[in-house]
């Protein structure tokens, strides 16, 4: 994949995600400020049907843009560096 490249969140369709690991709300064409849980994994709070979620970076770009992926499935970073890019994910 060359450049960055952006897809439709399936689940939340108020936004979008790139193979980069951002997160941008369609309203507003703003990106998202990730906050890190307490284990530096970086998340995102999601609107939908009136709730918030706070939803995982690297699920929503898993799901996005690694085939087979399915809800549930453990998503691994390669490096510990919380790079939430595509090409970090497995």
């Amino acid at each position: 994949m060359e450049g960055e490249q952006w897809a439709a969140c399936d689940e939340f369709p108020a936004y979008a995600v790139s193979n980069m690991g951002r997160v941008m709300n369609l309203k507003t064409n703003g990106i998202l400020r990730p906050r890190d849980n307490s284990y530096g994994y970086a998340r995102v709070a999601l609107r939908k049907d009136g709730k918030t979620h706070d939803v995982y970076i690297h699920h929503l770009v898993a799901a996005a843009f690694i085939l087979g992926y399915r809800k549930g499935v453990t998503i691994k970073h390669k490096e510990e560096n919380g790079d939430n890019s595509v090409r970090n994910l497995r």
